[in-house]
């Protein structure tokens, strides 16, 4: 009588898969002459606030050399979780920069019982021109009802 060892493999392809989705593969890209580069940039902290059908996430992101870029999101749920609205801040060694976010797809999980979990793909414009390309992976933050 053989016996299933595969136990083993599933705690390691769990194990991968929650490492694999943390909020630590925030992805920046700035868009430059020779096309998209990435740039490093990791989570700082994450807020978020529901009234009704809309949910406010205030994202703040650290980049080498102390650059820091803020995004606000306005994400409304009806029934589908679309962007509303956004903006964008970002402050670098050699000046300001700010803009509008633009969706390319995003994540909306939960904010009933529990945090909000917003995430995705979004184009960050710089007055009608894309400046920056991100990746938030959905981020479970702490409810902040009003």
């Amino acid at each position: 009588m053989t016996t299933y060892r595969g136990g083993r493999v599933w705690v390691w392809l769990l194990l991968v898969a929650t490492l694999g989705c943390s909020p630590s593969d925030v992805t920046v890209e700035e868009r430059t002459a020779d096309g998209w580069q990435p740039v490093a940039y990791r989570l700082a902290s994450m807020e978020s606030r529901r009234d009704g059908y809309v949910t406010v996430s205030n994202f703040r992101l650290i980049g080498d050399k102390g650059a820091e870029l803020r995004l606000v999101l306005n994400v409304a749920v009806n029934p589908t979780a679309r962007l509303e609205s956004g903006n964008w801040s970002v402050t670098v060694s050699d000046g300001e920069a700010a803009g509008e976010v633009m969706p390319i797809q995003v994540e909306f999980l939960g904010g009933q019982g529990s945090g909000a979990s917003v995430g995705g793909r979004f184009l960050l414009e710089e007055g009608g021109k894309a400046r920056y390309r991100v990746h938030l992976p959905p981020t479970v933050s702490t409810p902040a009802y009003r």
